[in-house]
């Protein structure tokens, strides 16, 4: 149920376009904020010739690209993982599917203090970030979300 609600918030984060599209910094984006698609075993990035994406075929790729980032979430976390709530769980995955697994690596500070249990400063980290400065409303709700351990927005 849990991994549900932070889809959800997921994509009304991102919205949703079925042709490809440059996103604010300039990538090339499709769905859901997808850069990549999943093209059977393998990820395809995104450009310009990329065919229009369904939303049956959005939902899929969303699921999988959501499970690489719950996964890149707990290597980031390693060990600490188990001591995160489920709720701190997911909002550390939905930044890893925004920024990636290094994006996520480069908050030194927010995970230092979730490994501490401060999570009113972990949420602080976030906004002291130049991830606050690309998505401002999306890093304000989610800094928000993670101190107070809830996904509503």
């Amino acid at each position: 149920m849990i991994r549900h609600e932070a889809k959800q918030i997921l994509k009304l984060f991102e919205g949703w376009r079925a042709e490809p599209y440059r996103d604010s910094l300039g990538n090339w984006t499709i769905g859901w904020g997808f850069t990549r698609t999943i093209n059977g075993n393998y990820l395809t990035a995104v450009d310009q010739d990329t065919p229009k994406i369904t939303k049956t075929a959005s939902e899929w790729n969303l699921d999988a690209l959501f499970g690489i980032a719950e996964r890149d979430a707990q290597k980031v976390m390693g060990t600490y993982w188990h001591n995160i709530t489920p709720n701190r769980q997911y909002i550390l995955s939905m930044m890893c599917y925004q920024l990636g697994i290094g994006g996520l690596m480069g908050f030194k500070r927010m995970i230092e203090a979730i490994k501490h249990n401060k999570n009113a400063q972990a949420g602080k980290e976030m906004l002291n970030s130049l991830w606050y400065s690309q998505t401002p409303h999306r890093v304000e709700k989610m800094a928000l979300m993670y101190q107070t351990n809830s996904l509503r927005l």
